[in-house]
């Protein structure tokens, strides 16, 4: 299974967010993927974004590069191919290039109230939008 799991990381992108989901393995053998995957982690193989979510690292010579914000998010605006939410505020206008400043928290417009996360370098907050995405 171990074999199985890093042919499958290789084949993702650097930068690609992945959940244990993403394999192939039976719900009982759930746990032994978990754990392979933190082992990875622990010898730097890929990086834990939060719990349950890993990336690719992308090195370069400045140092390394983290995942695109989209990538960081993109369970928490799209489900099963529907779109359940959306970015706003700050990290629209610095998209739109109307700002420059670096911001690390980000707003997602959603139909139902949930709590502030964190993920990576991100604090994310969710905004109830009545309207229709």
């Amino acid at each position: 299974m171990t074999g199985t799991i890093r042919n499958t990381i290789n084949t993702f992108s650097c930068g690609f967010v992945f959940t244990p989901r993403d394999f192939l393995v039976d719900q009982r053998r759930q746990a032994s993927a978990n754990r392979i995957l933190n082992n990875m982690v622990a010898t730097g193989q890929i990086r834990r974004l939060c719990k349950g979510h890993f990336y690719k690292p992308q090195i370069i010579e400045s140092g390394e590069l983290l995942p695109d914000t989209l990538e960081v998010i993109k369970d928490l605006i799209e489900k099963n191919g529907k779109q359940i939410g959306y970015i706003t505020g700050y990290t629209v206008f610095k998209e739109l290039k109307l700002t420059v400043q670096p911001c690390n928290i980000l707003h997602i417009g959603t139909s139902k109230v949930k709590k502030a996360i964190k993920r990576g370098n991100y604090q994310i907050h969710f905004i109830e939008q009545k309207n229709k995405h």
